[in-house]
């Protein structure tokens, strides 16, 4: 049976052919591979499996209550910069621990005598946080990568 069919698909984007009386089908258990070159048009066949683009002619079609995951090829970072800068870059939690300790700081700068003793507490908290994330050698551990 079937888990994914492609039946004479077309697509153009503007006047550039992209597919043209592209079919196959993929059996339920079996493993693919997509190879081709540059602009051959494997990202747009992998985008209509996934739904997210539409064939100008033909159909795709998958098994009723198949599941697609797409991954997409966009890089996660800019493209300046290096490896190891990307690598250095924190993970939204550990940005978030960081945002707290910092305002956790400020407040302490500000507080009388009687917050003191409760902000001191939470601060140790917010610092046991970040670094159990990793906060104080993610540059270490970037450098070893």
């Amino acid at each position: 049976m079937a888990l994914l069919t492609l039946a004479d698909v077309h697509k153009e984007f503007g006047t550039q052919k992209v597919l043209e009386g592209v079919s196959f089908f993929v059996d339920t258990g079996r493993k693919v591979a997509l190879i081709g070159a540059n602009g051959s048009g494997k990202t747009t066949v992998l985008r209509m499996i996934a739904g997210l683009e539409r064939s100008d002619s033909g159909s795709v079609s998958t098994l009723p209550g198949a599941r697609v995951g797409y991954l997409p090829q966009d890089p996660l970072v800019e493209e300046e910069g290096t490896v190891f800068e990307a690598a250095r870059l924190p993970s939204r939690e550990l940005k978030e621990a960081w945002a707290d300790l910092q305002r956790l700081e400020a407040e302490l700068d500000d507080a009388d005598e009687a917050q003191l003793e409760a902000l001191v507490e939470v601060h140790g908290e917010a610092q046991h946080r970040f670094d159990a994330l990793g906060g104080y050698g993610s540059e270490g551990r970037a450098r070893d990568k």
